[in-house]
């Protein structure tokens, strides 16, 4: 193609999540005008020339000043478009609910930097985001993770019929597993929209925390990441931990959140009388959060759900084990035994015996598990294989 594809993703927020600042740093390389749109919450540094960010303000005030600006801006752009637009927001009742400055504010900037594709992050969102491709044209593409697609419309028939009403106006759905992938057919019923591109990992920057030492202590050092909610699993983890304590060996586990602790798992910990075992630490820094990885001797997925886990991929990276459960599409990822431990979800026996299994491996054979695991990422995750991929899917939608 001559001209460059013009992709436009919605974080929300500035710095964006882990996964899309992955996506952008992957797609960044090749002949992609990136446009990023969301609320800054804190310094974010332009790393590439093809990447574009427009924030909306945060203050009421300065919000005001910007929709009057973005809408004289489109007025006088696309006179058309602008009526459109505005008889499209008098239409509806669902958009009025988040109010006339905020909807409008998430709205202009994009309408006024039309991009070629619109990528959507979450599922639910499309809600919010469909009726673009009606505006200014755009293309849709969306990707399928976790709760939104693996449980939310299973609990919730709303949701499932708004599913099944959008889903066919998607150009096309990225899944970060053939688990979801499959889940994403009760809703559409052309599978061939659906491309599994695995989440990517910045590898070249997790070597800077790369774990070189699986010499374990006396003491056995478990880590989960994630935040506080019933799908984590934290329970089966703790009911595992006490296992493992009351055949006395020596264990301290570690729960890293940037949320509060559930009252339930609180009180889960209190009552085993695990309070000087099981410790609850709280971080806002992507950075510290690997140097915790770093300083222990293994990650514990206990999840009852998920797409694939960013965590476990960052984990496998820096050479970090992981012992996971088999939800979602967790098996691509890791293979019992070879480069990484995998047990049945929600079975506290099966969970304890795998940590027992990884404790009792020599040294030789833990460096073997950790380097099939380093290796495997950089077969199905690195940057540059993610971004071939995902710049081969948004160009064959250009191209229809």
């Amino acid at each position: 193609m001559g001209e460059k594809i013009k992709i436009a993703i919605y974080t929300g927020s500035f710095p964006a999540p882990v996964f899309i600042e992955n996506l952008i740093n992957a797609i960044s390389k090749y002949p992609i005008e990136i446009y990023i749109f969301g609320k800054k919450s804190g310094p974010y540094n332009v790393r590439d020339k093809n990447i574009l960010f427009f924030p909306t303000p945060n203050s009421r005030y300065f919000l005001f000043i910007f929709v009057f600006k973005e809408m004289i801006r489109l007025f006088i752009k696309n006179p058309k478009m602008w009526y459109n637009l505005v008889c499209f927001y008098l239409d509806s009742t669902i958009y009025k609910m988040s109010g006339f400055f905020n909807w409008w504010g998430k709205v202009l900037p994009i309408v006024n930097n039309p991009p070629d594709i619109f990528h959507i992050q979450w599922a639910k969102s499309l809600t919010t985001w469909h009726f673009l491709k009606d505006i200014i044209g755009v293309k849709l593409v969306l990707s399928l993770r976790g709760a939104h697609i693996n449980y939310s419309p299973l609990a919730d028939e709303s949701l499932a019929m708004q599913y099944r009403t959008l889903f066919p106006r998607v150009d096309a759905f990225h899944a970060v597993s053939d688990a979801i992938a499959k889940e994403t057919k009760k809703y559409l019923n052309v599978p061939k929209k659906i491309h599994t591109i695995y989440s990517a990992c910045d590898i070249h920057y997790l070597q800077n925390f790369r774990k070189n030492n699986l010499n374990i202590d006396k003491q056995f050092r478990l880590v989960s990441i994630g935040r506080h909610h019933w799908k984590k699993g934290y329970n089966y983890a703790v009911s595992a931990v006490d296992k493992l304590v009351k055949n006395n060996i020596d264990i301290r586990y570690t729960i890293i959140t940037k949320n509060e602790p559930s009252e339930e798992i609180l009180y889960q910990v209190n009552e085993l009388s695990l309070n000087n075992i099981i410790h609850f630490e709280h971080t806002n820094s992507q950075r510290e959060i690997y140097k915790k990885m770093k300083s222990n001797d293994c990650l514990i997925l206990p999840s009852v759900e998920e797409g694939i886990a960013n965590v476990v991929l960052e984990a496998m990276a820096i050479g970090l084990p992981v012992i996971s459960s088999n939800c979602g599409g967790m098996e691509e990822v890791i293979h019992d035994g070879i480069n990484g431990f995998i047990f049945q979800n929600r079975n506290v026996d099966n969970l304890y015996n795998k940590i027992k299994e990884l404790i009792n491996l020599s040294k030789a054979d833990k460096n073997k598990i950790a380097e099939k695991a380093m290796k495997s990422i950089q077969h199905n995750n690195s940057i540059e294989i993610v971004g071939d991929k995902m710049y081969q899917l948004y160009n064959s939608i250009v191209d229809k």
